[in-house]
């Protein structure tokens, strides 16, 4: 089971909720990986205390290790948490000759677990969506600010760009394909994504046959979560159930709201010293809120895991 952690403006927490959530579910006997996805600036590796990885995502990428599994690396917590490490860009790098490889999302597959938790980078990059996308239950974190929230629904509406382009109805628009698609997507004057797509496909239609309400149904199919982190009181903690209100209305996609993440002062200095805030306050509130964003997660999954070796030998 693959869950991913994503959002449109950095400095939401996705680094530390990943970790928590990795934390918490090794703790009950599930076998877990957590993925360092962010190219630009990883640090998923700090959240468990790792100064320097071994390896790192950069030696999958260059070649230097033919598969994922062989940058899988273990955590100081757990020997059923392990890490991937990412890696940012050789300072040598230009233009477009360090980047993700294309088949990356494939390539998760081959990372044998229980449950695969993909840290995603800030922003709306196609391979950071792919990523988002690949996942089973894709969880958007935004904090209570305005630009926070606003870069929310940017970042959803750039995940039903990417699906549309990937429908092959519009195959028939060739190499109109995306000029046609941004003039509708972004230059509409309409916030109503539905009646977007909509529009969409009558000109492919027009192009070709195979525009279908099957078709438009795919692209709002998205098992779309949210959390808000730093939560200072409580209106901050409303605010998700008003994003996922406007999400459904405007935008065409189910999102369920699973919970906020209390402002905690801790959370930082915990950080500072390489320790998660988790295991060090297991009892604090913070705790108790990833404990419960955990369980919705948990239920929400289109299957849950068998469970693991560990689980079975535990019970």
């Amino acid at each position: 089971m693959i869950w991913a952690l994503g959002g449109g403006k950095g400095g939401t927490g996705k680094t530390l909720i990943a970790a928590s959530l990795g934390i918490l579910l090794a703790r009950e006997g599930y076998d877990v990986i957590v993925f360092d996805g962010d190219f630009g600036a990883p640090n998923l590796h700090t959240a468990f205390g790792i100064d320097r990885p071994s390896k790192t995502l950069l030696d999958f990428i260059l070649g230097r290790e033919k598969t994922l599994r062989g940058v899988v690396a273990p955590t100081p917590m757990m020997s059923n948490l392990r890490i991937v490490a990412g890696a940012p860009a050789p300072m040598n790098a230009v233009g477009g000759k360090y980047a993700a490889r294309d088949d990356l999302p494939d390539a998760l597959d081959d990372l044998k677990c229980d449950i695969l938790i993909i840290d995603t980078g800030s922003g709306t990059g196609a391979r950071t969506i792919e990523l988002f996308l690949k996942a089973d239950v894709g969880t958007v974190v935004t904090t209570p600010e305005l630009a926070s929230i606003e870069q929310t629904y940017r970042y959803i509406k750039a995940i039903l760009y990417h699906k549309l382009k990937s429908l092959d109805i519009f195959s028939s628009l060739s190499s109109r394909r995306e000029s046609v698609l941004d003039d509708v997507f972004f230059n509409g004057t309409t916030g109503d994504m539905v009646a977007v797509v909509e529009k969409l496909m009558e000109r492919a239609a027009k192009a070709g046959p195979g525009a279908s309400a099957a078709a438009v149904e795919k692209v709002f199919d998205v098992n779309m979560k949210l959390m808000v982190n730093m939560a200072k009181d409580r209106r901050d903690q409303l605010v998700g159930a008003s994003v996922c209100e406007i999400v459904g209305k405007f935008y065409g996609v189910d999102m369920d709201y699973i919970g906020y993440v209390p402002f905690d002062e801790r959370i930082a200095r915990s950080s500072r010293r390489g320790r998660p805030f988790v295991m060090e306050h297991p009892t604090s509130e913070v705790a108790a809120c990833f404990t419960l964003a955990q369980k919705e997660l948990l239920r929400s999954a289109p299957e849950k895991p068998a469970g693991s070796q560990l689980s079975l030998m535990r019970s």
